[in-house]
């Protein structure tokens, strides 16, 4: 199935929840309503036009006005892909999670819930999977103050090396 005709088809399926597509580029999109996501990746999984059996990737990303959840999903069987993205606010960057669809989601959903602060509702163990358990803030958020230090230990370090750079390169003015 071409992308284009791929897309026809979730959009007569789900309309209204899809806020956004593309065919153009490199692989087609979707952006799909918050609360449509479960709704929408049962139907890209069993519905027989779809299949999409296989979560390459998912990754969260802060795009300054909204905070991006998105999920690279690939068919085995028909040979084809798709992003679908959910757009949600920084207040309130909470979506479900597709960890019961799609296995591998659980831990690309903690990643971002640790990074990013992306609340999936009703995942089996959302806790930060990157930085430690008490860590304050989410560090790719694009206004995250990293802090001086952590329990004591100082984070940033004197670094002689670029000190020597800086040097060298006055030197050569």
């Amino acid at each position: 199935m071409k992308p284009s005709e791929l897309l026809n088809v979730i959009e007569a399926e789900f309309g209204d929840f899809i806020l956004e597509s593309s065919d153009q580029g490199f692989d087609p999109y979707i952006v799909v309503e918050p609360d449509a996501l479960r709704d929408v990746s049962f139907f890209l999984r069993d519905d027989e036009r779809m299949k999409f059996d296989f979560l390459r990737t998912s990754l969260g990303t802060d795009k300054i006005d909204f905070i991006e959840s998105l999920f690279v999903l690939y068919s085995y069987e028909l040979k084809h892909q798709l992003i679908v993205k959910v757009e949600l606010s920084h207040k309130n960057p909470e979506v479900d999670t597709v960890s019961d669809i799609w296995k591998a989601a659980n831990w690309y959903e903690r990643e971002s819930y640790d990074l990013l602060g992306i609340n999936y509702k009703d995942h089996p163990d959302l806790r930060r999977l990157m930085m430690p358990h008490d860590w304050v803030g989410h560090p790719l958020l694009k206004d995250y103050k990293s802090p001086k230090k952590y329990h004591g230990m100082d984070l940033y370090r004197f670094n002689p090396v670029l000190k020597v750079t800086k040097k060298k390169a006055k030197k050569k003015k």
